[in-house]
């Protein structure tokens, strides 16, 4: 009875020819191993949604900064300011990173054909709090690694549920 409630636990939650291949005599216990719990969101982070029309975007965007900003100066022991922004592609990077420092922000920005020494070199400025913000596009912030990050703002909303997960929780390391 029980090898039959671990087949029916086995066929339930994995894919038919993962079952047929655990079935193939190469082992007589097979173990799952789920590998899907990385899309959970930790529970030290907290997400807020603000909906805004297109023209107001780069508006709301800048509001949002200058809290921040504000937030980071009044909580000066807890709080680092360090702000990332995805962006969809390059060019959006490029604008908003433009944008920003027309503004006053202490921007910087890292995407995928950014030469070698400029990424990091930026990516050193904002790791440092030189620059508190960098605006990125998901494929240039693979592999970076910034601990106590603030916050993470995402300009263009990501395409899949696990892309969301992935991009925030590098706020709630």
């Amino acid at each position: 009875p029980q090898d039959r409630c671990q087949k029916v636990l086995l066929s339930a939650t994995m894919p038919k020819v993962l079952v047929e291949f655990t079935k193939g005599g190469f082992t007589n216990d097979p173990q799952v191993v789920r590998l899907d719990q990385e899309a959970t969101v930790s529970e030290d982070l907290r997400i807020s949604f603000i909906t805004c029309r297109s023209m107001e975007k780069d508006a709301v965007l800048l509001q949002i900064l200058s809290a921040i900003q504000d937030d980071t100066e009044k909580n000066k022991s807890t709080r680092t300011g360090l702000t990332l922004i995805f962006c969809a592609t390059r060019h959006h990077v490029e604008y908003l990173t433009t944008l920003l420092i027309a503004s006053g922000q202490q921007a910087t920005m890292i995407y995928g054909t950014l030469d070698h020494e400029a990424r990091n070199a930026n990516l050193a400025a904002f790791r440092n709090g030189t620059k508190p913000v960098m605006v990125v596009t998901d494929v240039a912030a693979r592999g970076v690694d910034i601990p106590f990050m603030d916050h993470v703002i995402h300009y263009h909303f990501p395409p899949t549920a696990k892309l969301f997960i992935h991009r925030s929780g590098r706020a709630a390391r």
